[in-house]
């Protein structure tokens, strides 16, 4: 999803919620919909850039690495068993966002077609996507 729709967002089951922001974004001023249904919500802090990645505009851009792919897993590993419905945003939800929610319905089996995912968001960040299911290991 994107910021836009999250903030709009109404959990029914229990859901938990993985909120990406950058330098850019705002979450602070726009906060998830309060609700019962929110099983956990995390906050990470990276950018849609990658090794070599043309074009980078600013110092504080901060790059998605191996332990940011640890926390993500470990925070979701913990959870997962309590919730039904996985929301991950990122600002535009067309490149980070979907590249964690493939990867995590890959390492940890949540039933959704990958491939299908992956059709319709084909701009998802594959260097997230690999280093997460990289540190899955």
């Amino acid at each position: 999803m994107s910021l836009p729709q999250a903030v709009k967002h109404i959990p029914k089951p229990k859901t938990y919620g993985l909120r990406i922001s950058s330098e850019f974004d705002f979450l602070d001023i726009m906060p998830l919909e309060k609700s019962e249904n929110w099983v956990g919500i995390f906050e990470y802090h990276f950018d849609d850039i990658w090794p070599k990645c043309p074009g980078r505009v600013s110092p504080k851009e901060v790059m998605f690495n191996d332990e940011l792919a640890q926390k993500v897993l470990s925070d979701f590993r913990e959870h997962k068993d309590q919730v039904d419905r996985l929301l991950v945003h990122c600002y535009a939800g067309q490149s980070r966002s979907p590249a964690v929610a493939i990867a995590l319905n890959e390492i940890f089996n949540l039933g959704y077609d990958s491939e299908e995912m992956k059709e319709e968001y084909p701009g998802y960040n594959q260097f997230v996507y690999e280093m997460l299911l990289r540190n899955s290991k």
